[in-house]
């Protein structure tokens, strides 16, 4: 049957009497049936056994080039017109089953979906952007509506008595519950890498295609503890603000503060609920409507039930509020986002560090139920923070001035609180700038001995190839190329992490461990390599050890000019929550050596200018 039906669809497509495409859909309608059972037999087969689990059929993210099919094209389809093979794709990938709530469960078939998209490249990059462009996509971003179940994350617990916090237990299996919003794309989050507590959903790459989007949102939210945002629409609304998607349907599940009391929740106004979708711009269509039953999720873990809601939407949401949040949602305005703003800031401190999990660690929760996933993405998932966190001396429960405010940092954006962001980028920022300061001290210092040494027959002079061979250079003091090493010494140690005195106990604790870490890098190296020349009296080679040394230390100060000019990039406005005057680097800042290049110089002798500037 698939060999006449291949057959048959090539005539049809290599028929150049077929002028109209209509004909052509019509007819290869009737085959639809059996092309998707083929299809299907054909990418089951090609699949792991691993796979062919009915809890991965969903749409966990977006199917990449590497995960597709090696087949790069299918011959089938080549052979078909475009616009036969764009009515194939429409009849096997777009369903209404994703804008409902039965498609949040991992036992919902979902046909072919996504697992098609997979049997050849061909498929993968025609189809794709029909399975999330023109599809419909339901959320809920609700506490009332989502599917909660508990589950065992398989770790020990530790806890400590309020009277006496160095008195310490350790209990068996903490059961918790999963907070994340409930979608086609999250549900297979259940039996996968990618599960952990709080799941964000910009780590999920589906999220960047979808162009039409079905949102639940409640006035009802968990309770009032730190997770209490997790519930609301303030995540979906930040993963999504910069796909710009098409249409967004708003679905309101309305509650009073009696449920709130009821329930034990928090009550939050409507307005409030709907302020996170301030973030997003240029829609081409708005919605709003009431919820009723069949919005609603409901599933095994489900604890509570709503009644169908009987409210009109006039009487939560004026046509006024109605159409001003539509003419800002749907016009191009230029918006201040703090997760934009947060991204500049975590470079900027990065910048400061040199080793790199201890980058990678900068902002991240140590909470025994965090995981690294939630901040670097899916491909982390495996890593527990506090496992790999142990010798890190600027985290922990004292953490580094830095760390602490960026976690601050994150947790504002969590919340989309701009004035909080600010707060702590200000803390961050007035901490960083004395060490800013002393660097740029250091190299001014450092850089000016080295363009007086650029000079005819100088220390750093091109003249007879290098230095070493300079008859001027092998007569020169070993004293005088000690204090060459010490102003380099100097310049390093400015990068040199400032701590405050709980971190510097932290430090102490692996002290060895630590500077052993950071002794085998590049320029600790280099200058270690140059003490050695001392100890033998022996420097052949020293100029080229100490420019490699130079260079390394140099690159870290470009990397925090860079992200310093970037700091401000995402700020609409000039109030950048600074009660203090930060300058950018200058051109003259920015200077690089040149050690090709000799320098004129006019005036004094060359001896006279060494003996002027000696550093005694």
């Amino acid at each position: 049957m698939e060999e006449s039906l291949l057959e048959e669809s090539a005539l049809l497509a290599q028929a150049d009497e077929v002028i109209d495409p209509a004909l052509q859909v019509e007819t290869l309608k009737q085959e639809i049936a059996n092309l998707k059972a083929e299809l299907a037999r054909a990418s089951q087969k090609n699949r792991p056994e691993s796979a062919q689990a009915p809890e991965q059929s969903s749409l966990k993210h977006a199917p990449t080039t590497q995960e597709a099919s090696k087949i790069s094209s299918c011959d089938f389809l080549r052979k078909l017109l475009v616009e036969i093979r764009v009515e194939l794709y429409r009849n096997l990938l777009i369903s209404p089953i994703f804008g409902e709530p039965e498609s949040v469960h991992s036992h919902r078939e979902l046909g072919l979906t996504p697992g098609i998209l997979g049997t050849c490249r061909q498929f993968y990059h025609e189809g794709m952007p029909i399975l999330y462009g023109e599809n419909t996509f339901y959320i809920s971003c609700s506490w009332d509506t989502s599917d909660i179940e508990q589950r065992c994350c398989c770790r020990p617990h530790y806890w400590t008595p309020k009277d006496n916090p160095w008195d310490i237990h350790r209990q068996g299996c903490l059961f918790v519950r999963d907070n994340f919003n409930r979608s086609p794309i999250t549900r297979s989050l259940n039996a996968a890498k990618y599960r952990n507590n709080h799941v964000q959903m910009g780590n999920i790459s589906a999220v960047k295609y979808i162009k039409h989007w079905k949102v639940i949102i409640n006035t009802l939210l968990e309770s009032e503890n730190e997770d209490t945002d997790r519930w609301c629409a303030i995540d979906f609304c930040q993963a999504v603000c910069k796909a710009t998607p098409k249409s967004l349907e708003i679905v309101i599940v309305h509650e009073d503060s009696d449920s709130a009391t009821r329930w034990n929740g928090v009550y939050q106004t409507l307005e409030a609920t709907l302020e996170p979708f301030k973030l997003l711009r240029n829609l081409k269509k708005l919605n709003f409507r009431t919820a009723d039953l069949s919005d609603i999720v409901v599933g095994r873990g489900i604890y509570r039930m709503l009644e169908a809601p009987n409210v009109d939407l006039s009487q939560l949401l004026s046509t006024e509020q109605q159409d001003a949040l539509r003419q800002l949602m749907t016009s191009n305005a230029e918006i201040e986002r703090p997760q934009d703003m947060l991204t500049p800031l975590l470079a900027y401190a990065q910048a400061f560090e040199r080793y790199q999990m201890f980058k990678l660690q900068m902002g991240l929760s140590l909470d025994e139920e965090s995981r690294v996933a939630q901040k670097l993405g899916p491909d982390f998932d495996d890593i527990i923070a506090s496992e790999f966190a142990i010798t890190n001396p600027f985290c922990g429960r004292n953490p580094h001035t830095v760390e602490a405010e960026l976690l601050s940092a994150m947790n504002a954006v969590s919340r989309n609180s701009m004035d909080d962001f600010k707060r702590y980028r200000s803390v961050i920022l007035a901490y960083l700038e004395d060490q800013y300061q002393a660097v740029c001290s250091a190299r001014i210092k450092l850089s000016g001995y080295i363009q007086g040494e650029m000079t005819q027959r100088g220390l750093f002079s091109t003249t007879d190839d290098i230095g070493e061979q300079n008859p001027y250079i092998r007569s020169l003091e070993t004293d005088f190329r000690a204090k060459w090493l010490l102003m380099l010494e100097d310049y390093a140690d400015s990068f040199r992490r400032h701590m405050p005195f709980q971190t510097r106990v932290n430090w102490n604790r692996n002290k060895r461990r630590l500077e052993n870490l950071y002794n085998a890098m590049p320029r600790e190296l280099a200058i270690n390599q140059m003490h050695q020349m001392f100890e033998v009296d022996k420097f052949q080679g020293f100029l080229s050890v100490f420019k490699a040394a130079f260079e390394d230390v140099e690159k870290q100060f470009f990397d925090i000019c860079n992200a310093r000019e970037r700091l401000f990039i995402c700020d609409i406005t000039e109030d950048y929550g600074l009660d203090w005057e930060m300058s950018m680097p200058t051109e003259n800042d920015k200077e690089r050596v040149i050690w090709n290049v000799n320098v004129k110089r006019s005036g004094p002798t060359l001896e006279a200018y060494r003996t002027h500037h000696a550093i005694r």
